[in-house]
């Protein structure tokens, strides 16, 4: 294994959950960065002198729990450890059998990306404002583990409304993950194995998830086809056809990104993979995990992704939030966007966010309570908007 610098430790010494301390966020992008080598078992990462050697602590015991109450729509298993006895746990690791798991079947996950963007060092390239959370991983023949921080204090509580900061900090930070990789070509030259644009834009396709199903049992797989079954009770059963085949075959839709910008996406933006931890000074760093299928696309298709879940969290309206973020945007890049194509890219990448959302959105819309009202007045919004962004392609 390389040598790496100790992660941060806070006050008395307990981890910060700044798992991505290990180099500095100011180096620029295209910047060269060390590679990591996973370890190769899950026992080799979790022995008490590796543990000392990647935090700094004096670790002499691990207790490792199977973590209970953590959902999964993915089939991995999470686990806590504790270290020398400690009541709280310090650390939280996630294993992922890809075999088993539908985001790497339906997105051909070869590479194991979120080792990947670790060990090829993306993730020390994070702006300031982001932790990607992540201390050390492992791989074997059939699968792979992420150590992470205990962050379990700071994760948003999905279907919770946010307040005007926290919600300001979520959409900053999602522009300044995008600023720092913007055109950053080194991503798709990288051993990164990307998720594919295409893949990603029709990963909730019905046609894909009746595919997958011969090949996995999920119950991903029915919601997704309920989902898209269910969207013509609330907008129109003609829009949902065009959006239903878009999904199934985006190309219309990387057709029209052809000339967009390109940035790291993280793709899976939404509440139940983002922290908030707020430091003395008032400063919010957005903790972001679950880095399974990041690609390298247009920005907007993140930001279509983050509208698109967050009905029920966001505390501004969709025109409000896409302002904020393009302003943080035109900040961090220090130079405007043509408005005339910028424009096209906007409304077409959010389409192809939302079209990963709107099946799950209309799911939720289902029921008497505020929040499935909350869901389809978001929905009957969306509409109108979404025809007209298929009048762009």
């Amino acid at each position: 294994m390389p040598e790496r610098p100790p992660i941060e430790i806070g006050p008395g010494g307990e981890l910060d959950g700044s798992g991505q301390a290990i180099l500095s966020n100011t180096q620029s992008a295209g910047a060269a960065v060390p590679r990591y080598e996973p370890f190769p078992s899950l026992d080799a990462m979790l022995e008490p002198a590796e543990i000392t050697r990647l935090t700094g602590l004096p670790v002499r015991s691990l207790t490792v729990e199977d973590a209970s109450g953590v959902d999964t729509s993915t089939g991995a298993r999470f686990q806590r450890v504790y270290v020398d006895g400690a009541p709280r746990s310090s650390f939280f690791i996630k294993c992922v059998e890809p075999a088993k798991d539908w985001v790497a079947l339906s997105t051909d996950d070869q590479q194991r990306r979120a080792l990947a963007v670790w060990s090829e060092g993306v993730l020390d390239r994070l702006p300031r404002q982001v932790d990607g959370a992540v201390v050390a991983c492992a791989s074997w023949d059939d699968g792979y583990a992420v150590l992470m921080p205990d962050i379990s204090d700071h994760l948003l509580v999905p279907g919770k409304r946010l307040g005007m900061n926290e919600s300001g900090a979520l959409v900053s930070a999602l522009a300044a993950l995008h600023v720092r990789f913007w055109e950053d070509v080194t991503l798709a030259e990288l051993a990164l194995g990307l998720c594919p644009p295409k893949l990603f834009l029709s990963h909730t396709s019905p046609q894909r998830a009746s595919r997958l199903r011969q090949l996995l049992e999920s119950f991903v797989f029915g919601a997704i086809e309920n989902g898209w079954d269910a969207l013509p009770t609330f907008i129109d059963a003609g829009l949902v056809s065009d959006l239903r085949a878009l999904n199934d075959d985006p190309s219309p839709i990387l057709a029209a990104l052809a000339d967009s910008p390109r940035t790291l996406v993280h793709s899976d933006y939404r509440p139940a993979n983002l922290g908030l931890r707020t430091s003395g000074d008032g400063s919010i760093t957005v903790i972001l995990v679950d880095w399974g299928r990041p690609l390298f696309g247009a920005p907007t298709i993140d930001l279509g992704y983050y509208l698109g879940w967050t009905a029920l969290e966001r505390a501004t309206d969709v025109d409000t939030t896409v302002a904020a973020y393009e302003s943080h945007l035109r900040v961090g890049l220090g130079h405007e966007i043509d408005d005339l194509e910028w424009e096209v890219h906007r409304e077409v990448g959010i389409l192809g966010g939302l079209l990963n959302t709107i099946c799950f959105s209309a799911l939720r819309a289902r029921g008497d309570d505020s929040d499935a009202a909350t869901e389809r007045a978001a929905l009957e919004w969306w509409a109108p908007r979404m025809r007209a962004a298929l009048d762009l392609i």
